[in-house]
């Protein structure tokens, strides 16, 4: 195989998204699940008790079902039945989140969204924010690890080839190879410590939308 046809096969940058507090507004969410697993007279101290884990990755949706599983465990149509998709979208996506993948297809660059929580509650807000976007299938990844950049460059990097092989259930195909991974997260220690051809992008101060904003010139420097 020559040089160019190896090169042809590798993706210059691959993007991985972050999910809660980055896409989506996962504390209000979590009260949504409240209303509808809890009595109305139980809400408050039910939402104080999730707003107690308040940015980490608490599995509001197991801890409800187990208290009050005789509903039935709560799945992505029956919140879009009782709210509607246009309400969930206006309330739930932060700046930038229905846009992102728009920009990201036009520009033929890979992406996934890696994710760190309980499967079913991840898969949940997965399947939500697919029907917020248009009915989009975006392919995920949940990961139980507290450091994303560590945990790819470990996992994923390549020396011989020089490049990340980026798993199948994140592509939402085949493993795909990339020169270079950008992460947009809202955590610092899920991007540092950062490997050399990963380049991080902080949406604690900065959004989706300043990320979209810049970029070209994340994408391309």
């Amino acid at each position: 195989m020559s040089a160019d046809d190896k090169n042809s096969k590798f993706h210059v940058v691959f993007v991985v998204l972050d999910l809660d507090r980055t896409l989506i507004d996962s504390s209000l969410l979590a009260r949504f699940l409240v209303e509808y697993y809890a009595p109305e007279d139980q809400r408050e101290q039910e939402i104080a008790a999730i707003e107690a884990h308040r940015g980490g990755s608490y599995d509001a949706l197991t801890f409800l079902h187990a208290k009050y599983g005789q509903k039935g465990r709560v799945d992505a149509s029956k919140l879009v039945e009782l709210h509607g998709w246009k309400y969930l979208a206006d309330t739930l996506l932060l700046p930038g989140a229905s846009a992102v993948f728009h920009e990201l297809d036009s520009r033929a660059i890979p992406y996934g969204i890696f994710t760190k929580g309980g499967k079913d509650f991840q898969a949940l807000k997965v399947a939500l924010l697919c029907a917020m976007v248009g009915g989009k299938a975006i392919p995920h990844l949940v990961t139980s690890s507290d450091q994303k950049a560590a945990y790819i460059t470990k996992h994923w990097w390549d020396e011989n080839e020089k490049a990340f092989t980026v798993p199948g259930q994140l592509t939402g195909a085949s493993e795909i190879k990339a020169h270079r991974v950008i992460i947009v997260d809202d955590k610092l220690e899920n991007l540092t410590p950062s490997h050399g051809a990963i380049t991080p992008y902080h949406v604690s101060v900065n959004t989706v939308q300043t990320f979209i904003d810049s970029i070209d010139q994340i994408i391309y420097s």
